[in-house]
């Protein structure tokens, strides 16, 4: 329905379309055609609505515009993303780079849409073991820590496995 007729004699236009309006008084009718056009851009439906991904993948939004009774509006919105994230390599495209919780934004003027966003570590790609460099005197002990991070410096939570490079060096208890 393009609308509907509010007492006494106003038509509350809602749906996008053409058709006719027609009034009668006794025996008389007169139609009229009726044009309802797409209303101002109300609000911003992001699709899909919350993303879980692993840092360095990348995945696309599509951004939709609506008017106050849900007619499709055409937008090209300017894309953000929050506490830096990723990056919008082109509209929509989006490629994740910080591990952390946040939005994806797409905004036309005062209009913004947003949706959830969840970024995991990526793959492991590197280890980092402290201390580097290690001379220990004949009975003494050294504690030796490590973080393992991704490609985009995200720290991958990880069980390490610690073996001697060469076996001739001793054992590991």
């Amino acid at each position: 329905a393009l609308g509907r007729m509010l007492p006494p004699d106003t038509f509350l236009a809602e749906e996008q379309g053409e058709g006719s309006l027609k009034v009668v008084a006794g025996d008389a009718a007169a139609t009229l055609p009726l044009t309802v056009a797409v209303g101002p851009l109300f609000t911003i439906d992001l699709i899909p609505p919350a993303v879980e991904m692993n840092a360095g993948s990348d995945t696309t939004f599509r951004a939709v515009g609506y008017d106050a009774y849900r007619n499709t509006v055409e937008i090209e919105p300017e894309w953000g993303v929050s506490r830096g994230l990723g990056v919008f390599t082109e509209p929509g495209h989006f490629t994740a780079r910080t591990a952390a919780t946040g939005f994806v934004t797409a905004q036309v003027g005062n209009v913004v849409g947003t949706a959830a966003l969840t970024i995991h570590p990526g793959p492991v790609d590197r280890v980092v073991v402290s201390p580097k460099d290690v001379e220990v005197a004949a009975g003494d002990g050294v504690t030796f820590g490590a973080v393992a991070y991704d490609a985009d410096g995200n720290v991958v939570p990880s069980e390490f496995a610690w073996t001697l490079a060469d076996p001739e060096s001793g054992s590991i208890d």
